[in-house]
């Protein structure tokens, strides 16, 4: 008897029930970008746009990622990606070593957070859900890229801004780069979007804060700080004598108190913090001015000779942090010989984000009084304060801020500080 061929094993079919898109949903769906940039007000429908691009490509036997700044945040986006795979047979839904669904092709979602970047190594991804991005850390995406290399994976990045952090970098970088595209999507472009949702929210929100959440806008006016609050002094000589101009007034360098404000930080990675190594002068009506800023990422054994050139230059008392960390630094400065005020800047029970804020906030009464007073914009490091100062708390980097902050605190003679349950020594 001839042998018989056996039919091939049919799949049964799938039915998969996605939720509805509305046209600006499906307008970036359907676009062939690799990288998109999706930058959107709340209740947009970002959720639900970024678990359909993670099951459609997990449906054909893809591995993506669901890629939150925090565990928190992420479970929600989570969710609708469970929703949408269990109506899919045979799918497979796993909650550890990291919550994970396998599909019956053998693609997969697994759900991570960008909180730690370097627990993104190792992967190889065809896609990358990045949700709330604009609240991750920017180190994260360049973690994140080379997972993508192998198989020519893509990414979207779906976010209310958040100032005019390193999102806005990348939104601006989209406009220009090959296989990027990039969209600003206001809350009402969705059909779904409650009417009159915006106008009641005007009760309690300020415009700045209406602008971002619902109008999708890059709003660098969240800063604590005002561009029309910064001051600029220029230096005058008469013979030898060295004169600071402050608006109409000219204050005899002489005459003012010199001291210095260090903000520590350890390594040379790209990803790494700042060292900043601030020297003032404080005038006789406790005006404070910025002579000089050193800023940059630097070893342990580099930054006693920082401290050592500053007070070389400029003498006076050489303020900075020695919780965690700094102390060993402060110690050898110490013993070294140089004039050093240890700082405790995590008393009074606020740690992280909020003693930062809490400090900052001090200076930002003083520069609103316009008694600080900044160099000259050609000044070369300036612009880079500048930049970090307006981005405020958003911004990458809050190093000067806090050097700034200790400096404002030292001028009100650290009562301010104390007011606010947070010693100054």
């Amino acid at each position: 008897m001839p042998r018989k061929i056996p039919e091939p094993i049919r799949q049964p079919k799938l039915e998969v029930r996605l939720p509805p898109l509305h046209e600006k949903q499906r307008q970036v769906l359907v676009h062939p970008a690799r990288y998109k940039v999706v930058v959107c007000g709340r209740q947009w429908g970002k959720t639900t746009l970024g678990a359909v691009m993670c099951v459609a490509d997990a449906v054909k036997g893809g591995t993506v990622w669901w890629v939150g700044p925090t565990f928190p945040v992420a479970i929600h986006g989570w969710r609708t990606v469970l929703e949408l795979a269990n109506q899919i047979p045979g799918v497979k839904i796993e909650g550890r070593p990291m919550p994970g669904v396998v599909f019956p092709g053998g693609g997969r979602v697994e759900m991570k957070s960008s909180n730690d970047p370097h627990s993104l190594r190792g992967a190889t991804l065809t896609g990358v859900v990045f949700d709330e991005a604009a609240f991750a850390v920017p180190e994260a995406w360049q973690y994140l890229q080379p997972t993508l290399a192998i198989r020519a994976g893509w990414a979207t990045f779906i976010s209310t801004p958040k100032g005019t952090n390193w999102y806005h970098e990348l939104y601006e970088e989209a406009a220009s780069l090959p296989d990027w595209m990039r969209w600003r999507l206001p809350s009402v472009t969705s059909p779904f979007f409650p009417p009159g949702e915006v106008e009641r929210a005007k009760a309690t929100m300020t415009a700045q804060k209406l602008s971002q959440e619902y109008g999708a806008e890059f709003v660098s006016s969240t800063s604590m700080f005002r561009t029309d609050w910064i001051e600029h002094y220029r230096v005058e000589y008469v013979g030898e004598d060295r004169f600071f101009v402050l608006g109409d007034e000219r204050v005899p360098a002489i005459e003012c108190e010199p001291f210095t404000t260090i903000d520590l930080a350890w390594g040379q990675r790209e990803d790494a913090d700042y060292t900043v190594v601030s020297s003032w002068a404080v005038t006789r009506k406790r005006h404070l001015i910025l002579l000089d800023v050193v800023r940059g990422r630097f070893e342990g054994p580099e930054i006693i000779p920082k401290m050592r050139l500053a007070f070389e230059r400029y003498g006076g008392t050489i303020f900075v942090e020695s919780a965690g960390r700094g102390l060993p630094i402060v110690q050898d400065a110490i013993r070294t010989g140089l004039p050093i005020t240890p700082l405790s800047a995590h008393k009074g029970g606020l740690r992280g984000e909020d003693a930062k804020i809490a400090r900052a906030a001090i200076a930002m009464a003083r520069m609103e009084q316009h008694t600080v007073w900044f160099p000259l914009p050609s000044t070369p490091w300036y612009h880079e304060i500048e930049e970090e100062l307006l981005a405020f708390p958003d911004g990458r980097h809050d190093d000067f801020v806090d050097t700034l902050s200790y400096a404002a605190i030292h001028v009100a003679g650290g009562t301010a500080y104390e007011e606010r349950g947070m010693p100054w020594v």
